[in-house]
C-alpha cells in the first residue's frame, strides 16, 4: 500500500467501521504495532458509535484520534450531544464524509437562501455549518473549482439566526 501512495508512512490509518460480521478488534494490536514501527502515525476510526468507541479504546495502546462519520447539514441522526462530548471529552476529532451531499444541499431552500445571503454557494454554507460543529468535513472535489470553492468555506461566518435555521433541518 504505501509503495502505491508512493510514501513511507502513513498519517492516519481508520478501521471502516464495527461490522458484527467482522472482527475489526483483530485489526487493532496490527495498527498499534504499525504505529510503534512508524509506519503509521495515528489510528482512527470510521462510523463507530460510543459504545464502540469504548471498546476499541480498551484494546488500544494508542489514542484513536479521528472517528469519521456520515455528517452534515441535513443529515444529523448519528452525532447528538453526547456523541460530540465524547469525542471532545477523549480528543478524538470528528470526520465528516459526504458533508455536501451536493444535490440535497443545492436543493434545499433554507441552504440556499442562506448561500444568497452570504454570496457563496449552497455548499459552501454546508461546510462552514460542520466548520462551526467542529468537524473537519473531507468534500469530493472532482476540480480546481471545487477546490476553491470548498476552501472559501473556511472564510464564512454564519450568523446565530444562520445557525438556528441550519441546525434544524434533517432534525
Amino acid at each position: 500500500m504505501l509503495k502505491k501512495l508512493g510514501t513511507n508512512y502513513l498519517d492516519l490509518l481508520y478501521i471502516h467501521a464495527p461490522w458484527a460480521d467482522v472482527n475489526w478488534q483483530e485489526a487493532i494490536p496490527q495498527i498499534d504495532e504499525l504505529i510503534e514501527e512508524g509506519v503509521v502515525r495515528e489510528f482512527g476510526v470510521s462510523n463507530f458509535t460510543i459504545t464502540d468507541m469504548q471498546g476499541a479504546q480498551q484494546l488500544a495502546k494508542h489514542q484513536i484520534v479521528a472517528n469519521q462519520m456520515n455528517y452534515n447539514v441535513l443529515y444529523k441522526t448519528e452525532i447528538d450531544d453526547n456523541f460530540r462530548k465524547y469525542c471532545q471529552n477523549n480528543n478524538i476529532q470528528i470526520v465528516a464524509y459526504q458533508p455536501v451531499k451536493r444535490q440535497e444541499v443545492l436543493a434545499d431552500k433554507v441552504i440556499e437562501e442562506i448561500a444568497m445571503n452570504h454570496s457563496v454557494s449552497p455548499a459552501q454554507i454546508a461546510l462552514a455549518w460542520l466548520l462551526c460543529q467542529n468537524a473537519i468535513p473531507i468534500p469530493k472535489a472532482i476540480n480546481k473549482h471545487h477546490i476553491d470553492e470548498n476552501i472559501e468555506a473556511v472564510n464564512i461566518t454564519l450568523s446565530e439566526k444562520d445557525l438556528v435555521a441550519l441546525n434544524i433541518l434533517g432534525a
